[in-house]
């Protein structure tokens, strides 16, 4: 037996609104495809439309090592 999805409400989204405490987003594998493709994208595109907090981290962790100022210029660079 297949049960349906459940939809789950977050306190204070319920109207669309964005969340208004900080966060931190943690990426592990940060300098792969994905990141660079999919999940930056995205979450820029969130920050554009307003759904992001006003204060919010992304901490990316990867086996390559790479400086702040590299892995920032690459996911630029898309």
């Amino acid at each position: 037996m297949v049960e349906s999805a459940k939809t789950i409400s977050l306190p204070g989204l319920e109207d669309g609104r964005k969340a208004d405490e900080p966060c931190t987003i943690v990426i592990f594998g940060a300098s792969g495809d994905l990141t660079a493709r999919k999940l930056i994208p995205a979450l820029y595109h969130l920050h554009l439309e307003g759904q992001m907090p006003e204060s919010f981290r992304v901490v990316g962790f990867a086996r390559r090592e790479k400086t702040d100022a590299s892995w920032r210029d690459e996911m630029r660079a898309g």
